[in-house]
């Protein structure tokens, strides 16, 4: 059923595995320009194939997505996804991390794919099933964005730190519009969740480079976690523990 998406995804596995490969800058750019466009052309041929649906069998008139709306979601993140994997194929020169996240990525982009298509086909819902890939993605892409700055050696920590609280307001802010529940009230939390992102990071700006982004990633996930519950409705105070224990016993294990 997914044949079309599982042929891109294993074309885009081969070309991160050259990537992985010593070669001049200009061929690792080349290489990994090819697997974006391979990645674009999915995106361009699932929209002109699946963005339009029939009212009905008994009817012609068909609605058609607007693009714009899901731009986010169906554009922005899979492309600056694969970006952030060859980032840190070029900048982590460990073995075993490449090819945990060549794997990792693969299995992202896939999931992403298989679920871009099933809502075009049918009329655009959101369900858990959704925040899961997206979340999924979302986390991957903030700890190789993390990951990938920190031992690029090219910028500061505090303007990696400032990153890394833009990225995650952004996440943020496009999670309340998937779930449709875009306020004022939303986006002053999605702010305050990218401050305390910030703090964090300041407070562990001195970690080796393994850990900062680790603790930066944990903390994201934290963040989620809360985010997920406050839009699931539940205002028990007891629902935000478990993240909250989580969260502490993996910076505990980390440290130690």
């Amino acid at each position: 059923m997914f044949r079309r998406e599982l042929l891109y995804t294993i074309l885009i596995f081969a070309l991160l595995q050259l990537l992985t490969l010593v070669m001049p800058l200009p061929y690792f750019v080349a290489v990994s320009w090819i697997g974006l466009l391979l990645l674009l052309t999915w995106i361009l041929i699932s929209f002109i194939t699946y963005s339009g649906k029939k009212v009905s069998r008994f009817s012609e008139v068909i609605i058609k997505m607007q693009l714009k709306a899901r731009w986010y979601q169906y554009i922005f993140v899979p492309v600056i996804f694969y970006t952030a994997i060859c980032g840190f194929i070029f900048f982590v020169n460990s073995v075993f991390l490449q090819q945990f996240v060549i794997l990792l990525g693969c299995l992202c982009l896939f999931l992403l794919m298989v679920h871009v298509r099933s809502t075009y086909q049918k009329i655009y819902t959101v369900s858990r099933i959704s925040r899961v890939v997206f979340d999924l993605v979302n986390i991957m892409l903030f700890y190789l964005v993390a990951m990938t700055l920190q031992v690029s050696g090219y910028i500061s920590i505090y303007l990696i730190i400032g990153i890394l609280s833009l990225l995650s307001v952004m996440i943020l802010v496009s999670s309340l519009g998937i779930a449709h529940k875009l306020s004022n009230l939303g986006i002053f939390l999605s702010i305050l969740g990218g401050i305390t992102i910030a703090v964090v990071g300041y407070l562990t700006r001195d970690l080796n480079i393994y850990t900062f982004p680790f603790i930066a990633t944990l903390t994201f996930y934290a963040i989620l976690s809360f985010w997920h519950i406050r839009l699931s409705g539940v205002k028990k105070l007891d629902q935000y523990i478990p993240p909250l224990l989580f969260l502490i016993m993996a910076i505990i294990l980390v440290m130690g």
